[in-house]
This record gives structure tokens, C-alpha cells and sequence, in this order.
């Protein structure tokens, strides 16, 4: 799934993972269940 997290991170312009998960947030509304549970899947399996 790291493609898909650097497919966001290109997408939106982000460099800063800070910056990336406000932007997450800002978005929320605004995305699919689908795209709920894959972002939440890449998370919670996403190296601490």
C-alpha cells in the first residue's frame, strides 16, 4: 500500500507527514467508506 500513500503525497503536494495527515483530516468528509478503510488500514499496519 505505500504506493498509494505516495500517490497522495504527490497528488496533494504534501512532503510533510504532518502536513499530509491535516490534509487526511481536512478531506474526511469528503471521502468514500471505501477510502475510509483503506486509509485506515494503511495506518494501522503503517511501521511505527
Amino acid at each position: 500500500m505505500l504506493p498509494m500513500w505516495w500517490a497522495l503525497r504527490y497528488r496533494w503536494g504534501e512532503t510533510d507527514g504532518n502536513a499530509i495527515v491535516e490534509t487526511l483530516v481536512r478531506r474526511w468528509p469528503a471521502l468514500t467508506t471505501a477510502q475510509k478503510a483503506a486509509i485506515d488500514a494503511l495506518l494501522t499496519s503503517w511501521p511505527s
